[in-house]
C-alpha cells in the first residue's frame, strides 16, 4: 500500500504526518476558554486529494463529522471540536484520505482538549501599598494565581519597571518600590491551570481643593451666591484633567457629607441630593469628562462629634479625580453615574 503509518501508538501531534511524504499533517488547539473559544484540530494538505473525511467523537459532547471533497495542495482545513463542560476531554476517531487513484488511508485519532473556565480576579492596589511596591491579587472560584508579570508608569505615562515574580499563596505579589509616583499598573496574571488576565491599575486619586459650597438648610439648591466657588473649582479640576488625561481617562466623583443633625437616613438623601447638585453644575459648566456621585451623609465624619451636633467643618463635598472608582465602605452607597 502506497501510504504508512506516521503516528506511534495512535497518539495526535503537532505536526503528525498521514503518510511518509506528508501528503497530509495536522496539528491541534488543544486549549480554549469555555463558552469564549473551542479547541480546533487542524488538517494541512500538501498534495491535491479526492477526499478527506474526519470522525471523532468524546463521552458527552457532539460527534464531530467533517468531509471535504476535491482539497487541494495548500488547502487549510479547520474543524471546531465542541465541549459541553469546562475541562479535561479526549477524542476518538479517524482520518481518512481518499487519493484521485481511488487508494485510501485511515489515521487513528486519539487526543485530549483542555476547556478552561475564564480568570476572573481582585486586586488590591491602594497607593500606600503600591509606593510601596506591594499588592494583593486573587482568583475567583478554586483557581490558584502562580505568577505575574509587571509593567510599572510614573505618573507622567512613561514605563519606569518591569517585573515579574511569583503569587504568594495569600495572593501578595512584591517588587522593587518604585522611585517615584506610580500613574499606572499593568499586571499580567497567571493561574495554574494555564488561563491569564490582563489589567489596568491606576492606583492614585486627586482630591482637588476648593471652597465649599453652602446650602440652605434642608435644601440642595445652588445658591447664586455660591456660584464663584464652584467656578474656581471648575478652574483647578480642569487644571488636574489637563495633567493626566495625555496618558490615562479619569473621571470626576463627587461625595457629599453631613454634619450629625437630622436622622442619618434623612442626611444620607440630603448629601446625595446636594452631591447631584455639584456634579451636575459642573456638568452644565461644559465638564466634559464622565462624573459620578454619593451621598455619605454622617457616616464619615471630618471633624468627630456627637449626634445632633452642627459642624461646618462636616458639611463638605469632596471632589476626586480618579480612573479606578474610589473605594466605598460596605453596605454605604454607590457611585451614581451622572446622565448627560
Amino acid at each position: 500500500m502506497r501510504w504508512v503509518w506516521a503516528l506511534a501508538a495512535a497518539l495526535l501531534l503537532p505536526g503528525s504526518a498521514l503518510a511518509s511524504d506528508q501528503a497530509v499533517t495536522l496539528d491541534l488547539k488543544a486549549e480554549a476558554l469555555y463558552g469564549t473559544s473551542q479547541p480546533l484540530l487542524r488538517i494541512a494538505v500538501h498534495e491535491d486529494l479526492h477526499e478527506v473525511a474526519v470522525r471523532v467523537s468524546s463521552p458527552g459532547n457532539p460527534t464531530v463529522r467533517r468531509t471535504v471533497s476535491s482539497p487541494r495542495d495548500g488547502d487549510r482545513i479547520e474543524l471546531a471540536l465542541p465541549v459541553k463542560s469546562p475541562g479535561t476531554h479526549r477524542f476518538q476517531g479517524h482520518l481518512t484520505a481518499v487519493f484521485p487513484g481511488g487508494e485510501r488511508a485511515q489515521m487513528p485519532l486519539d487526543f485530549t482538549v483542555r476547556s478552561l473556565v475564564k480568570l476572573r480576579v481582585r486586586v488590591d492596589a491602594d497607593p500606600e501599598s503600591v509606593a510601596a511596591g506591594r499588592l494583593v491579587a486573587r482568583a475567583e472560584g478554586r483557581k490558584r494565581l502562580v505568577r505575574f508579570e509587571l509593567r510599572v508608569f510614573d505618573d507622567h505615562g512613561l514605563l519606569a519597571g518591569e517585573h515579574r515574580g511569583s503569587v504568594g499563596d495569600d495572593g501578595a505579589i512584591a517588587w522593587p518600590a518604585p522611585e517615584g509616583p506610580v500613574g499606572k499598573l499593568e499586571l499580567k496574571l497567571f493561574a495554574r491551570d494555564g488561563t491569564h488576565r490582563q489589567v489596568s491599575l491606576f492606583p492614585w486619586r486627586i482630591d482637588v481643593p476648593h471652597e465649599e459650597v453652602h446650602f440652605a438648610t434642608g435644601s440642595a439648591d445652588i445658591p447664586a451666591p455660591e456660584v464663584p466657588k464652584l467656578r474656581a473649582s471648575l478652574a483647578q479640576i480642569r487644571k488636574e484633567l489637563a495633567r493626566v488625561r495625555p496618558w490615562a481617562d479619569p473621571e470626576l466623583f463627587v461625595a457629599g457629607h453631613t454634619d450629625t443633625v437630622g436622622s442619618a437616613a434623612a442626611n444620607r438623601t440630603l448629601s446625595k441630593r446636594r452631591a447631584r447638585s455639584i456634579a451636575r453644575w459642573f456638568r452644565q459648566a461644559g465638564l466634559t469628562v464622565p462624573v459620578r456621585y454619593a451621598g455619605f451623609g454622617e457616616s464619615v465624619l471630618a471633624q468627630p462629634t456627637p449626634d445632633e451636633t452642627e459642624s461646618e467643618a462636616n458639611r463638605r463635598a469632596e471632589y476626586i479625580i480618579a480612573v479606578d472608582p474610589p473605594p466605598l465602605p460596605s453596605g454605604g452607597p454607590r457611585w451614581i453615574r451622572l446622565q448627560r
